[in-house]
């Protein structure tokens, strides 16, 4: 909004009645607005004042330009931003759904690992017991005359049977562990992605705060323009009725002059008729 446009909407003052008296000669009046009027600025103070407002209109336009351009390049920048920034969550989702099911298997299968290890172990204390009393059962058989060659070969060859699957569950536990030990190091490499993303997620949080707090600068530097064109608007504005008012008024001066020579005309002649 220029100056222009408000010159358009200056009041047309209207000229009041004046009442007049019988007996005592009318002097035009002087009103205290009047008396301010006439004490208003220039027709030079007016053209500064138009002046500085054309300034700060102009400041005010190239402020709301600044800010159009920041708003589009932040928006087009910030478009881009918020897709990563969804992307990063997303991916920060489907990396927690996956650790959160590695681990579930993870513990799974190590519960199972545990459980065949007890299995093993409570089979391999009987093998043991059993490997016992064969041991005791051949000693006796040794020291028995009955005892045969038979029954010691059976019984040793029951004896290596026993140790060759403990062997073999020993194997299977060990590489139960070795799985355990990979499943853990695949946990501990999500769990570095996880963190990874977190870090990127929050970067981006910070640019899009800063974004912000640029805007609401320059958004409160547009606001206070518009404030010190508004009151320049209205000085203005009250200039333009001071020149309208000093303008009309030696026409409402003549007015009250003609008046006033009228209604004496008029008592003269009806003094005569008297």
């Amino acid at each position: 909004t220029t100056a222009e446009d408000y010159s358009s909407e200056v009041p047309t003052l209207s000229l009041s009645p004046f009442k007049l008296h019988h007996d005592e000669e009318l002097q035009p009046p002087v009103s205290p607005l009047e008396e301010e009027l006439q004490q208003a600025e220039s027709p030079g103070r007016m053209r500064a004042v138009e002046d500085e407002l054309a300034a700060k209109s102009l400041a005010v336009e190239e402020l709301s330009r600044e800010l159009e351009e920041i708003r589009a390049a932040f928006g087009a920048e910030g478009v881009q931003q918020l897709q990563d920034f969804e992307a990063a969550l997303k991916q920060r989702d489907g990396i927690i759904t996956q650790l959160t099911a590695n681990l579930q298997q993870a513990r799974m299968e190590k519960d199972e690992v545990m459980r065949e290890f007890l299995q093993l172990t409570e089979q391999s204390q009987k093998l043991q017991l059993q490997f016992q009393q064969l041991q005791a059962g051949e000693s006796l058989r040794s020291s028995s005359i009955s005892s045969t060659a038979a029954d010691l070969l059976q019984s040793r060859q029951q004896v290596l049977l026993y140790q060759q699957q403990l062997e073999q569950r020993d194997v299977q536990v060990r590489a139960h562990l070795m799985q355990l030990d990979e499943r853990d190091g695949e946990v501990k490499g999500l769990q570095m992605q996880l963190d990874e993303r977190d870090g990127e997620v929050k970067g981006l949080q910070m640019q899009l705060d800063e974004r912000d707090a640029e805007v609401s600068s320059l958004q409160m530097q547009v606001d206070e323009r518009d404030t010190e064109v508004k009151s320049l608007q209205e000085k203005l504005l009250q200039t333009k009725v001071s020149e309208q008012w000093s303008l009309e008024r030696p026409l409402c001066a003549e007015l009250l002059a003609r008046l006033v020579t009228g209604r004496k005309g008029v008592k003269i002649v009806i003094f005569g008729l008297i």
